[in-house]
């Protein structure tokens, strides 16, 4: 079976040929077959984002390669990556990156919003997200308003509303306790099972529980863990 996302000797630099030239990934090599849920451990700074905005296609590779599908990403213009990740791809942030002053409900639409959808379709598929997942009740509640836990729930729906193929997790659970990232994680698996792909980067490693593969990425370096 070929794998749904492949990356081959891949490596990354900022600001490449200038005196401050970083090098954020170093020959990194991964594969995450359809279905797959993986786990990234990594201290801040070892390069955890930068792999994440490769293989969701908002960075393109230094060197090496990058495919999805079997399509390589280089190959695809900005518009057409752009397009891919608001249809393929949804993003759990730790910051959650929800819009405050505005309603459970709106929140978990926006993606929505940039695809051509009639506005009564939008709302009727954030409000089955949101019932699929329990949290019909915060549909009208502002985010400013809502706890931890229940904004971590909004930011799931939200990245779940318009089906993607995969879920890409960011320190997801930074800003949240024990108790919640328990329930994250569970919930996580629960949506594993229903044919998500999930890639979650951390340095918690309670984070990774439910993961099929681990791997530790260390100054850019990727391996098995």
């Amino acid at each position: 079976m070929s794998a749904l996302m492949e990356l081959n000797n891949v490596s990354f630099y900022f600001d490449k040929g200038k005196s401050n030239e970083t090098k954020a990934l170093d020959n990194v090599s991964l594969k995450v077959e359809e279905g797959g849920f993986v786990g990234i451990v990594g201290t801040p700074g070892a390069g955890k984002s930068t792999l994440l905005d490769i293989m969701s296609g908002i960075l393109l590779p230094t060197e090496g390669e990058y495919l999805f599908r079997g399509e390589n990403m280089a190959k695809k213009g900005a518009a057409k990556r752009a397009k891919m990740r608001n249809s393929e791809f949804g993003f759990v942030l730790q910051d959650f990156g929800l819009l405050s002053a505005n309603t459970g409900l709106e929140n978990v639409c926006l993606p929505l919003r940039f695809r051509r959808i009639a506005p009564r379709m939008i709302e009727k598929q954030g409000l089955e997200i949101m019932e699929r997942m329990n949290i019909l009740h915060l549909k009208d509640r502002k985010v400013n308003e809502l706890s931890g836990g229940e904004c971590q729930k909004i930011a799931i729906a939200r990245a779940l509303v318009h089906k993607p193929s995969v879920l890409f997790a960011d320190e997801p659970t930074g800003g949240l306790d024990e108790i919640n990232t328990v329930l994250f994680i569970e919930q996580l698996a629960k949506i594993n099972k229903e044919g998500v792909t999930i890639v979650i980067v951390t340095h918690d490693t309670k984070a990774l529980r439910s993961c099929s593969r681990i791997y530790s990425l260390t100054d850019g370096r990727l391996e098995e863990a």
